[in-house]
């Protein structure tokens, strides 16, 4: 695997990525991830930029026993650190993202976010 400071870098240049559970990048090219509510973290760019080996390891071994990807994505000079399901009907990913209180889900085949979208009542 990269060294850790490489692997932070590209994150914050790329602003995101995503890791399979074995802490290789994700080449996913068709579907879409959907991140999980329940175990994703929030960090500040500070405390993404003193992420330690040990940490981002034991984030993998999560991702490992969750049977998730981990996803890495910087959205207001925030770092959101989550655990990750792919999905291959766009549809279902939307809901599955609304029921998990997602912002947006990733299009792997555009490479791109896609918001969804709540209804105000």
């Amino acid at each position: 695997m990269k060294k850790l400071a490489k692997i932070k870098s590209a994150i914050l240049k790329n602003n995101g990525a995503t890791f399979n559970n074995n802490g290789r990048t994700a080449t996913l090219k068709t579907g879409f991830i959907v991140s999980e509510q329940a175990h994703g973290l929030i960090m500040s760019i500070a405390e993404f930029n003193g992420l330690t080996l040990a940490r981002f390891n034991a984030l993998l071994r999560k991702a490992q026993k969750l049977g998730a990807f981990l996803g890495f994505w910087i959205f207001e000079n925030k770092v959101y650190i989550d655990f990750n399901k792919h999905i291959s009907d766009k549809e279902q990913a939307l809901a599955y993202g609304k029921e998990q209180k997602q912002l947006a889900i990733w299009s792997c085949a555009d490479m791109c976010e896609i918001p969804i979208k709540s209804k105000k009542i």
